[in-house]
């Protein structure tokens, strides 16, 4: 396949792990704030269990997983390690297109995150 049609099956793999992460429903208790509680625990609880992980003391905060916006960051370097464009390239060259690879597909799934928002009200939690 071509370099591009591996960017849009990365770009997808990244949304589709964004949203699974990130997806929650909104409850509202009266004279409480609004709080989100995620809806999808995944195949043998593995969106659970990141969200568990990344709720430890020991994780600092900047690494948030129900902001989708830190969440695309985080699931598009994963998906970028197992794009195959890697071969023959030096050490130097593979980490700059795995940089750019995660960027390019973090932002990709971040611009979507914001037309849903402003088009349809589908809002991803904010954390």
């Amino acid at each position: 396949m071509s370099f591009i049609v591996w960017l849009l099956v990365g770009v997808f793999a990244t949304w589709r792990l964004t949203w699974d992460i990130t997806s929650c429903t909104r409850l509202v208790e009266e004279g409480q704030p609004e709080r989100c509680e995620p809806n999808l625990e995944g195949p043998f609880r593995l969106y659970d269990g990141i969200r568990w992980f990344f709720k430890q003391s020991f994780i600092p905060k900047w690494a948030d997983v129900m902001c989708p916006y830190c969440t695309s960051m985080w699931a598009a370097g994963f998906v970028s390690l197992f794009l195959p464009f890697y071969e023959g390239l030096s050490t130097y060259e593979a980490v700059q297109l795995w940089l750019l690879c995660t960027l390019g597909m973090s932002g990709v799934v971040a611009f979507h995150f914001r037309r849903l928002r402003l088009m349809f009200g589908v809002d991803a939690p904010e954390s």
